[in-house]
């Protein structure tokens, strides 16, 4: 498919939530995408598709966005609006949005995370970043675990055993000693 696809400012009152959507975000993570756009503003545009005969658009991609949006008070948001053949089209292509964007690579994340605590310090990163609780940093131990090839996991099981494991520089610690 080649078509360029336009954005399109919406109001919100025009746009319908799904009552479909897999995707779920904890309290602290949706006050962080508030904040977030109440900052720099909605800078990702949702995915919609336009209801027959009602003059409404239905979220495909972006719920809780839109949700952050109307929050900071936002009137209109930037959309992308498709075609969607039927609502069980619009519903596979919700799921699917949420599987292709996949996850973080840990390894590279904790590069990442490493230059820019060197700048601006480790609370302040972890701000930044919007590392809301400790399940955000347990869930990223845990992909850097299972990503590991199979003979490192043992190696990197010792050594969190031997080196408490309680933030990212110290992820990053064992890292940086097995590579």
């Amino acid at each position: 498919m080649t078509d360029k696809k336009q954005i399109k400012y919406i109001p919100v009152d025009k746009i319908k939530m799904n009552d479909w959507n897999p995707n779920v975000q904890d309290d602290e993570v949706f006050q962080a995408l508030q904040e977030n756009i109440a900052e720099t503003g909605m800078d990702e545009p949702l995915l919609v598709y336009e209801l027959e005969d009602e003059d409404m658009y239905k979220i495909i991609n972006g719920e809780h966005r839109f949700r952050a949006s109307k929050k900071v008070g936002l009137e209109e948001v930037p959309c992308v609006v498709t075609t969607m053949e039927s609502e069980d089209m619009a519903k596979f292509q919700t799921v699917r949005r949420h599987v292709l964007q996949g996850e973080m690579d840990p390894i590279k994340f904790t590069d990442l995370f490493n230059e820019m605590a060197d700048k601006y310090g480790e609370e302040q990163t972890k701000q930044m970043m919007q590392f809301v609780d400790d399940k955000a940093f347990d869930d990223l131990y845990l992909q850097v675990k299972e990503n590991l090839p199979d003979d490192m996991q043992d190696e990197f099981e010792e050594k969190s055993k031997e080196q408490e494991v309680d933030d990212v520089d110290s992820l990053s610690k064992i890292l940086d000693e097995m590579f």
